[in-house]
């Protein structure tokens, strides 16, 4: 995803696939969208669960991941206020 910065929909996961689960755990589904802000890659927005997503999911977390860049901008721009005083 990093590369191609594009949504990925994983059905199942391999052990280890996933850093933040101590153990190797593997089988989840997964969903994932890039955070792109002005083309560059800020991070990413992942979710996973026993159950394997649906286009919508992905579809879903896609307009999530652009409710959190607003955030991120606003505080951005709130701390360029504030240090401006």
């Amino acid at each position: 995803m990093v590369r191609d910065r594009q949504p990925l929909l994983c059905a199942a996961t391999k052990p280890g696939q996933l850093p933040y689960y101590e153990g190797g755990r593997g089988g989840v589904a997964l969903v994932a969208v890039p955070l792109i802000e002005h083309g560059h890659l800020r991070g990413i927005l992942a979710a996973d669960r026993e159950a394997p997503f649906t286009e919508a999911d992905r579809d879903l977390l896609a307009d999530a991941s652009a409710q959190v860049l607003r955030v991120v901008q606003s505080e951005q721009v709130f701390r360029a206020v504030e240090r401006a005083k």
